[in-house]
């Protein structure tokens, strides 16, 4: 009786399928066709193939068949009666505790097409499946159009690196492979583009996003070639390899060429600040050696805390991220009064001048060493982020009165241009 009832239901599902075929066909006014395998390879002379072995495919993506297509209609709605035994058959099947094989498409540029599962497809799009495993043949273009040479070079990417990016420029995949390749460490090139694309590629893409650079999904790796190219101008100009001080400045040019007054913010919540984070730890841990690494583990039992994971943007620095960015450059002592505006326990620290100097002295002569031929405004940027954001963050939260405050900011201060010296 159960087995006669599973049956019934199979039949009533098959009808079903079938009448919404027809209800879809009277709406569009014609009968809309699976694609043809062999017009589109033709088309393409796409006879050259390579096999990618076990896939799970999305069923929106298979658009045609190889030799079923007097058999289904678009969508694979079953247009002939003959398929209605093996129908019902593989829909009892996929409902019950019955292992399929996968099935098998061949592949065109991003359109697959059935050669052996046809009814399988068909079931699967009646039950609303987002997916099928199937074995996957691709079949690639005979022609050299720019569209046919970008998805070779997609093709040749997504093997080595098993990232499925899409970039519509020719040269792109090779501008990201550099960069995947750019990570230090003895890591195979896979797990290189894992740690990659989790760390680096996916936090700048939501950073860049939430903060007004429009894409739709296929056209995210846009975004990320154009901050790359941002960061290797400053590569070249600045020697500065950091994503997280490449990214706060591409995205002030950003608001900046759509004339953003000098007030505007870098849109920054919660999560995108977990993000920056990441990033500025990437670039920390990635700049060290084994000798400042050790010099590190002795900084943090100093103020008992992990000085990489302090906030990269304090409180301040997000209500007006810009304010300090661009504001007008003249002396190294008149930019820190500048800046100082923004951060009101810094006033205290103004008061001695003459130490304040000689710490900010002291500070671009190391930053100078480091780099050659920097201005003062990119020394004291770097020392906002380098020192002051991080030792006053630390001090935050602490109740301590202002002499005792000016004392151990000039003294945990000191320690850390100290050990960037030695580490460098």
């Amino acid at each position: 009786m159960n087995n006669l009832y599973i049956q019934e239901e199979a039949r009533n599902a098959y009808d079903k399928f079938v009448g919404k075929g027809k209800i879809l066909g009277i709406s569009v006014g014609h009968r809309e066709e699976l694609k043809k395998f062999s017009d589109r390879q033709k088309e393409l002379s796409a006879y050259n193939n390579s096999y990618l072995g076990l896939q799970s495919v999305s069923l929106s993506k298979i658009v045609g068949s190889v030799q079923k297509i007097e058999d289904f209609k678009k969508g694979f709605i079953p247009k002939n009666s003959i398929v209605k035994i093996r129908w019902c058959n593989i829909y009892i099947e996929m409902l019950g505790d019955f292992k399929l094989p996968p099935v098998e498409l061949y592949k065109i540029r991003d359109e697959y097409y059935a050669y052996d599962g046809n009814h399988r497809v068909s079931v699967a799009n009646f039950l609303n499946f987002s997916s099928i495993e199937a074995v996957v043949t691709e079949f690639f273009s005979g022609k050299d159009t720019e569209e046919d040479l970008n998805y070779k070079e997609k093709f040749k990417f997504t093997k080595q690196t098993q990232l499925n990016l899409d970039l519509i420029e020719s040269g792109d995949y090779k501008k990201l492979l550099d960069d995947i390749e750019s990570l230090e460490g003895d890591k195979s090139l896979i797990e290189k583009s894992k740690y990659w694309y989790q760390n680096i590629y996916i936090p700048i893409i939501k950073i860049l996003k939430f903060n007004g650079m429009t894409a739709d999904k296929k056209l995210e790796g846009g975004l990320y070639i154009k901050f790359l190219e941002h960061r290797k101008y400053l590569i070249n100009n600045t020697k500065r390899y950091d994503y997280s001080y490449a990214l706060v400045d591409y995205l002030n040019m950003i608001h900046l060429q759509k004339k953003y007054t000098i007030q505007t913010q870098i849109k920054i919540n919660q999560y995108i600040d977990s993000l920056i984070r990441r990033l500025y730890k990437f670039d920390k841990e990635r700049s060290m050696d084994s000798i400042q690494k050790d010099n590190l583990l002795e900084l943090r039992e100093l103020i008992r805390g992990d000085f990489i994971d302090e906030l990269y943007f304090s409180k301040a620095i997000r209500r007006d991220i810009r304010s300090w960015y661009y504001a007008k450059v003249r002396t190294t002592i008149d930019i820190f009064r500048d800046k100082s505006r923004l951060f009101e326990r810094s006033k205290l620290i103004q008061k001695n001048e003459l130490k304040l100097y000689r710490e900010l002295k002291d500070y671009m002569n190391y930053y100078k060493k480091k780099y050659s031929n920097v201005s003062i405004r990119e020394g004291i940027l770097d020392y906002i982020l380098e020192i002051l954001i991080p030792t006053f963050d630390y001090f935050s939260h602490k109740k301590i009165d202002e002499d005792e405050l000016v004392a151990q900011y000039f003294k945990l201060s000191h320690r850390k241009i100290k050990f960037l010296k030695n580490g460098n």
